[in-house]
Formats: C-alpha cells, structure tokens, sequence
C-alpha cells in the first residue's frame, strides 16, 4: 500500500449494492473503485487486468473514502473506512 496518494474521494454505500449478505457485493468494488479514477486515465485504462484484495466488508449506509495513486506499472486504489480508518480493500490496474 502506498505511503501517500495523488487523488481522495469519498463514497456514501447504497443499497443497489448491498448483496443478501448485508454487505457490499464483491462486483462492486470496482465500480466504486472507479469513482475516484481521474478522467483521463479512466477513459485509456483496459479494465480486464486488475487485482481486488478484499480485507474487510463494507456494509449500508456506510460512507467510504477511496485513495488514489499512479504507480510506475500499474494504479492503486484503496477503499477505506470513513469511521475508523480500516482498510476494506486495495485494488490493483495495470496499465
């Protein structure tokens, strides 16, 4: 995980991607991963080659906040939590 980030954003959970666990589908992650993605890397970046490390559920209505780097190979983003500052997942693109 890196040190420091380039980008932050912050995420309210909604419902729609809650799942019949009471949590955040896996699927979504990257969908939320997604939102912090500045323009012109997400509109050349190939969304087939990534990496999710899930470390902790994100359950509603919880607000999240997403970390942004740009890495050498690859961007990282971190979703973390906006209460206590726990990590829910960290997500790899490669470029």
């Amino acid at each position: 995980m890196p040190d420091t980030f380039d980008k932050e954003c912050r995420y309210k959970i909604t419902k729609n991607l809650i799942d019949v666990n009471r949590h955040v589908h896996n699927i979504f992650y990257l969908d939320i991963a997604k939102e912090i993605i500045p323009d012109e890397i997400y509109n050349k970046i190939d969304f087939n080659f990534f990496e999710i490390m899930y470390k902790k559920e994100i359950k509603y209505p919880e607000e999240v906040r997403c970390l942004f780097k740009e890495e050498k190979d690859n961007y990282i983003i971190v979703i973390k939590s906006e209460k206590d500052e726990s990590v829910h997942s960290i997500i790899k693109l490669y470029k």
